[in-house]
C-alpha cells in the first residue's frame, strides 16, 4: 500500500479575526477518495485566514521569511498569535503524526533615515518560538515525543537541553554560533529550526561515526516535514487569480517520472513571448501534454500548447527557446491571452488537480477555488476527486453548488463567533440537501453558532438612497 501523507488538524488563535479556530481534516469514513475540505462562509469570516496559516507553514517548513503582507496579521488586540499543525504520514499498520507549533509575535522596527536623522518605525512580525514533536502508532501506541522546542530563555538554544549532545556532536563549539541564528531567525520571522544553517549542521552527524539510534529516530519526523513541504504541500492564494487580469498565467507543475521532475509555480506572461532555458520549456511541454489528456474532457475541444519562435543564448550562456503559450481549436490556433479568465484559471491548477487525484501524499490549499469556473463543472470536479482521488484537498469558496456534491463531512463553516471561529453543520440528515440545510441555518439560525451575521435589507436600501440624495 502507498504511504500518504496528509495535515490532519489545524488550530488558529489570535489571527486576524479568528480568537480562536479548530478544524479535524482528517479524511471521513464515508469518503471513499481524496481528503476533501470546502470552508464556507460570508465574507470577513475567516475563510482566507485558514489558507493563509498553511502558506505560512510552508514559509517556515522550508526556512523561507514570512512574507511581509502577514506582517499585520497578528489580532489587533493581542501580542501573539499561534498556529498548530497535525501532519500524518500513514504507511499501512504503521503512522506517524507530527505536531508543529509556532508563536507569532507583533513587533516594531526602529529604522533612522541618514539624510534627515529622523526615526521611523516599521510594523513587522517575529517568530517568538516553535516546537516540533511526533508520536508513533503501530502495534503499540507510543507517547508523544518532544524532539526540539525554542521556547526557552534568551541563553538556550533548545529544549530540552539533552538533545543537543544527541542532535550535535559539536554542540559545545558551536553553542554560541546557535544562539546568534536562532536570534536573526526571530527578527526575520523564518523559522529556527528550519533554517538552512540548523539543518546544515544538524545534517553534519548523519555522517559521523558517532551518530546514535536515537538521533535517527530523532531525525526522521524532521525530515519527514522538510520534504512534505519541498515535495507534497502546494498553495494556491488569491494572488494567482489576480495575474489572470494581468496576462500572466501562474501555472502550478507537479509531475514525477525517472526522467521528469516539475514541482512548483511557474509564472509565465501571456503578452508575449518569453525566452527560457530548453530545460525548463521541455519541462513545461511535457506537463501540459498530460494536462491536456485532462482538459480536453473538461473543456471539449480545447487544447493548449507552446509554440517555439526561436533558439537562443539565455542571459547565463544556456540554451534557451523563445516561446508562446497558445490555445488549440478546431481548424485554429489563438494566443492563449484571448482565452477567458476561467479557462485560465482551469488550466493554472489542473496539474494540481491531477496529483491529487492520483498521489496519497499531495496537499493542495486553494483560495477561492469558485473564482471565475462554472459552478456546475466545479461541484462534478470536486465530486469525482472525494469519490476516486487519493490525496488531500482543501479550499474556500463562495460558490454553494459543491454542498450538493460532497459529503457533508467535506464542509466546514465559519460562525459569528470569533472564539469559535469553525464548525460543521449538525443535525444533517441523509436526505437532506446540504446547500439547502445551509440556507435555512443562515436564515433560522439552527446550529449552535450563528452562522451570518445577519443583515437588513431595508436599512441597506436606505443607505444607498441617502448617500444618493
Amino acid at each position: 500500500m502507498q504511504s500518504a501523507m496528509y495535515i490532519s488538524s489545524i488550530t488558529i488563535q489570535n489571527i486576524k479575526n479568528v480568537t480562536y479556530g479548530h478544524v479535524d481534516l482528517s479524511s471521513s469514513k464515508h469518503v471513499t477518495g481524496a481528503n476533501i475540505m470546502g470552508i464556507y462562509g460570508q465574507n470577513g469570516s475567516g475563510k482566507t485566514v485558514f489558507i493563509e496559516a498553511i502558506h505560512i507553514l510552508k514559509c517556515l517548513l522550508l526556512g523561507q521569511k514570512i512574507p511581509e503582507e502577514y506582517n499585520n496579521w497578528i489580532s489587533v488586540d493581542a501580542e501573539k498569535g499561534t498556529l498548530s499543525f497535525e501532519i500524518v504520514c500513514s504507511n499501512g499498520n504503521d503512522t506517524t503524526t507530527i505536531f508543529y507549533d509556532v508563536t507569532l509575535k507583533r513587533g516594531i522596527v526602529t529604522t533612522t533615515d541618514p539624510n534627515t536623522n529622523e526615526d521611523t518605525e516599521r510594523l513587522i512580525m517575529t517568530v517568538e518560538s516553535e516546537s516540533i514533536q511526533y508520536k508513533k502508532t503501530g502495534q503499540e501506541v507510543v507517547r508523544k515525543t518532544v524532539i526540539m522546542n525554542t521556547a526557552s530563555s534568551a541563553n538556550e538554544v533548545i529544549i530540552p537541553k539533552q538533545r543537543l549532545s544527541v542532535l550535535f556532536s559539536n554542540y559545545e563549539d558551536i553553542h554560541l554560533e546557535l544562539l546568534v541564528q536562532k536570534h536573526i531567525s526571530v527578527m526575520e520571522a523564518r523559522s529556527f529550526l528550519f533554517s538552512k544553517f540548523f539543518k546544515d549542521k544538524l545534517t553534519l552527524r548523519s555522517n559521523d561515526e558517532s551518530k546514535t539510534a536515537e538521533y535517527e529516530e530523532l531525525l526522521k519526523p524532521y525530515e519527514m516535514v522538510i520534504q512534505f513541504a519541498q515535495n507534497s504541500l502546494f498553495v494556491v492564494k488569491t494572488s494567482h487569480s489576480a495575474l489572470h487580469g494581468l496576462n500572466i498565467l501562474p501555472l502550478e507543475m507537479h509531475y514525477k517520472d525517472s526522467k521528469t521532475n516539475a514541482v512548483g509555480t511557474i509564472t509565465l506572461p501571456l503578452h508575449d513571448s518569453l525566452l527560457l532555458p530548453a530545460v525548463l520549456v521541455e519541462h513545461i511541454e511535457f506537463v501540459i501534454e498530460k494536462m491536456n489528456i485532462v482538459l480536453t474532457t473538461i473543456i471539449p475541444d480545447l487544447k493548449i500548447g507552446v509554440e517555439v519562435l526561436s533558439t537562443e543564448a539565455t542571459d547565463d550562456g544556456e540554451i534557451g527557446k523563445r516561446i508562446f503559450l497558445v490555445s488549440y481549436k478546431p481548424n485554429k490556433m489563438i494566443p492563449l491571452r484571448n482565452e477567458s479568465e476561467g479557462i485560465r484559471k482551469i488550466i493554472s491548477i489542473l496539474s494540481l488537480l491531477i496529483a491529487v487525484y492520483n498521489n496519497r501524499n499531495i496537499v493542495v490549499a486553494i483560495d477561492e477555488l469558485d473564482a471565475g469556473i462554472f459552478e456546475y463543472l466545479l461541484g462534478e470536479l470536486l465530486k469525482i476527486l472525494s469519490d476516486r482521488g487519493k490525496g488531500q484537498l482543501i479550499f474556500t469558496s463562495h460558490n454553494l453548488r459543491p454542498l450538493e456534491t460532497l459529503h457533508k463531512s467535506c464542509i466546514v463553516v465559519t460562525t459569528t463567533n470569533p472564539e469559535n471561529r469553525y464548525i460543521r453543520l449538525t443535525n444533517v440528515k441523509s436526505t437532506n440537501n446540504l446547500r439547502s440545510f445551509y440556507y435555512r441555518d443562515i436564515i433560522l439560525g439552527e446550529q449552535k453558532e450563528e452562522v451570518y451575521h445577519a443583515t437588513d435589507n431595508e436599512e441597506i436600501a436606505y443607505a444607498l438612497g441617502s448617500v444618493g440624495r
